[in-house]
């Protein structure tokens, strides 16, 4: 789901030099029990996301 939430959100294809970014996503979503809320909040308060 991560992977194809960053796809979405940044308009182009999950490359190699997004897993650092996924990785990030995972660890505040796993804190917050994993809900799609965190998820979509981790990737949009992303340096990756913000700079698009």
């Amino acid at each position: 789901m991560t992977k194809a939430l960053i796809e979405y959100a940044l308009g182009r294809p999950y490359g190699f030099t997004d897993i650092d970014l996924a990785d990030e996503v995972m660890k505040q979503a796993r804190a917050k029990d994993f809900t799609v809320r965190e998820f979509i909040l981790a990737l949009v308060e992303s340096r990756t996301f913000r700079r698009k």
